[in-house]
This record gives C-alpha cells, structure tokens and sequence, in this order.
C-alpha cells in the first residue's frame, strides 16, 4: 500500500515528490505579486504582478513532463520530473520519498 506524502505536484513555489496521475494532463496557472509595503502607487502589490501559465503531464506511474510560460521577463521553461522512490508500507516498507527533477 502507497502513503501519499501530499496530494498535489507543487508547494507554493516549488515542486514536491508527487506527479500527476499516470495519463492526466493538469493546466495550472500561479500567480506572484509584488511587496505588499510599497503602498497605494503600486496598488499594494498588484501592480508588479507576475504570471504563469503552465501543463503538465503525467507519462507513467514515475515520470512527469511539464511546460510553461512566465509574464515575468517573457520567460519560457520546461522539466521532467522522475520518482525514484517512493513512500509504502506493509511487506517492503520504504520510509521516504524521493524524486529527481530536471
């Protein structure tokens, strides 16, 4: 039986050890504002607002593939994240997960 150490593919701004499912595509879009201090002028922050629009999807039980697109200096980017072990219990216990991202 497999423990689910978190439920989703990111955290905040990073990756976790999760993929997407095995054949799922997952369309996601983060968002990063700016310094909440600079006041009204930059309307707290929303001003200096940066976007991404990204896919990911999830080739096989180990091993996702994602795409983006960042406002934030026009920027594109892409990974491939591998699993290379990951949380179970029972017969063959493995206490942590891990996962390579590239």
């Amino acid at each position: 039986m497999r423990m689910k150490p978190l439920k989703s593919s990111r955290v905040i701004l990073g990756q976790s050890v999760e993929n997407p499912p095995n054949g799922a595509l997952v369309f996601l879009i983060s968002h990063h504002f700016g310094a909440i201090n600079t006041g009204s002028y930059d309307f707290f922050g929303l001003d200096q607002a940066s976007t991404r629009v990204g896919l990911e999807y999830g080739i096989n039980n180990f091993m996702a593939i994602g795409i983006g697109r960042s406002t934030y200096n026009k920027t594109f980017d892409g990974y491939l994240k591998f699993r290379v072990l990951h949380q179970s219990k029972g017969k063959r216990k493995m206490p942590l997960s891990i996962s390579v991202f590239w």
